[in-house]
């Protein structure tokens, strides 16, 4: 896949001062391609390890991919779906839906 000149521009000067400064006060969960053909897996991990959060965990998924939902829905969807559930059963918040009533749909 291919990706705009003005998107690939944006990357590269977003400011990331925020993801160190402590003002992320909710759990924050990377997911990226272990062949992201923009970032490199030692640049993910990188910017992971800044990231201040009250929790933090990366997902690693061996697809080729930078924009993982558009270009990797398949492989990924159901790895995601399965974590959100234990997340949401830990933390009590499981209700009558779901996340696999959620996305149904996709699979």
């Amino acid at each position: 896949m291919s990706y705009p000149m003005f998107f690939l521009a944006s990357l590269f000067s977003a400011d990331l001062s925020q993801i160190q400064d402590g003002s992320i006060k909710c759990p924050v969960i990377v997911l990226a391609g272990k062949g992201d053909p923009l970032f490199p897996l030692e640049y993910t991990q990188k910017i992971f390890k800044m990231i201040q959060a009250p929790y933090k965990e990366i997902m690693m998924f061996d697809v080729n991919a930078h924009l993982i939902f558009n270009e990797s829905l398949p492989q990924v969807l159901q790895p995601i779906v399965k974590k959100l559930n234990i997340i949401t059963e830990k933390k009590g918040l499981a209700n009558e839906k779901t996340m696999d009533d959620l996305t149904r749909d996709f699979n």
